[in-house]
């Protein structure tokens, strides 16, 4: 009894997250409208490395359209510094319904992926938004390479502070930015880079 009322709290906390963020300001230039738009067995990216000014990304995002093929219909939104990442993906499956959300790091090209629910650099998202609907992401990174993804839809808006708290850890500073997306069509009708206090 005592381990699972340990294991509510930790959910709760995890869902909950910290104290709301602070102000946002958006750079110069830093607001985007994009619409990966991309064909069944296909892939596409955006991409900057224009980060030295900012250590916070928001996004209103809505997954559209999925296609069927070779690979699922999955959208990341990725944090680099160097050849390192954390990222957080949604994945839709054929049948609507939530998305399967996963906040994982790994080391592109190297073979260390996470291997199962059990490692550490995975985190799977307990409370993802539905297909087609739009959602908000907040991505925020200190100094030295600390992410936080932070994940608002209508599941979240009834517990906690509304939105769904992940934390992942670089080795270095921030270097980029990288959001992709397969077999599907993912609208960012707001993504916005910035710094936040």
């Amino acid at each position: 009894m005592i381990l699972k009322m340990a294991a509510a709290a930790a959910c709760l906390l995890m869902l909950a997250g910290p104290a709301a963020a602070g102000d946002f300001h958006v750079v110069p230039h830093g607001s985007y409208l994009i619409d990966l738009d991309t064909q069944d067995g296909n892939f596409s990216q955006w991409e900057t490395h224009d980060v030295s000014d900012i250590n916070a990304l928001r996004a209103h995002m809505t997954f559209a359209r999925k296609g069927s093929g070779q690979y699922a219909p999955v959208v990341t939104v990725a944090v680099l510094s160097g050849d390192k990442e954390v990222r957080v993906q949604f994945t839709a499956f054929p049948k609507s319904g939530p998305l399967i959300g996963l906040v994982h790091g790994a080391k592109p090209d190297s073979g260390d992926k996470p291997t199962g629910i059990d490692d550490p650099n995975l985190q799977l998202v307990l409370m993802p938004p539905e297909f087609s609907e739009g959602f908000d992401l907040h991505v925020s990174w200190t100094a030295d390479g600390k992410v936080s993804f932070d994940v608002y839809d209508k599941a979240n808006k009834s517990v906690g502070q509304g939105f769904e708290h992940h934390v992942m850890a670089l080795d270095g500073p921030v270097t980029g930015i990288r959001i992709s997306n397969s077999t599907g069509e993912v609208e960012f009708n707001k993504l916005e880079l910035g710094t936040e206090n």
